[in-house]
């Protein structure tokens, strides 16, 4: 019943991972690292921090180790990192780089000048999946429960793109929400649990709701127990299996 957020916090210089614990009562709970706050900075050997990092997705193992996903140095990729369920550093969890040793960081290298993750989500079999965006593409990385990256997820979204919440299903299929269009509008996409797209899923893989008058980007997303998923941005929207829609409500941001 305890309650983790990840964010960042500022340290004078730059921003940091910072995550919080609270107790069912929502009071910060002090068997997390004795204080009920973590703050983590990513560090390279030989190179300059300009901005730090931010977290913006956290996800529970089934062991209950704790990960957070968010931007390195300012979107210079994807950063992911492992806590142990006391709230300290797992140094079994990635290499940050090949000379520096596990760390509990892990940082995969950009495929372009900007780019960092925005959800985290578990499998049942332990693996790790997160999106996120690349220049003006959505990315989507799966990792083993160690940390060891494997090959990239199908880019469902299509181009140009963003990723902000990721959900999966009780088959193993991931679903991705965020946007597309140069004016975007909210989408969603669907991988199969070999990472290739889903092409049974709305129209090859993804369904999208067009834009109104202004941009609508999905930004959570959460799966019913009947199976329908349902999409927030400006927009709240349900979606039946196949990627049709219901709509619920929508309403000007």
């Amino acid at each position: 019943g305890k309650i983790v957020v990840a964010g960042s916090a500022f340290d004078g210089t730059r921003r940091n991972f910072a995550l919080v614990r609270l107790t069912a009562a929502g009071v910060l709970d002090t068997t997390f690292n004795a204080t009920g706050v973590t703050r983590i900075a990513f560090r390279v050997p030989n190179q300059d921090f300009a901005f730090g990092s931010e977290a913006w997705s956290v996800a529970i193992q089934g062991n209950g180790a704790i990960l957070a996903a968010g931007d390195f140095d300012g979107g210079r990729g994807f950063a992911l990192a492992r806590l142990t369920p006391q709230g300290v550093l797992d140094p079994t969890f990635g290499v940050l780089d090949p000379g520096f040793g596990g760390t509990g960081m892990l940082v995969t290298p950009p495929l372009a000048s900007s780019e960092g993750a925005r959800s985290v989500a578990v499998q049942a079999d332990g693996r790790i999946v997160v999106i996120g965006n690349s220049g003006t593409r959505s990315r989507a990385l799966r990792y083993s429960a160690g940390g060891t990256a494997e090959p990239d997820l199908a880019d469902v979204l299509g181009a140009p793109s963003v990723a902000n919440a990721v959900a999966l299903q009780p088959d193993a299929r991931i679903v991705v929400a965020g946007g597309n269009g140069s004016k975007p509008s909210l989408a969603l996409g669907r991988i199969l649990p070999d990472g290739s797209a889903d092409l049974a899923f709305g129209d090859s893989g993804s369904a999208s709701v067009p834009a109104g008058r202004t941009e609508d980007i999905g930004r959570a997303l959460a799966i019913q127990h009947d199976g329908k998923l349902v999409s927030a941005g400006r927009s709240v929207i349900r979606w039946l299996g196949p990627g049709s829609r219901n709509v619920l409500t929508r309403h000007n941001g």
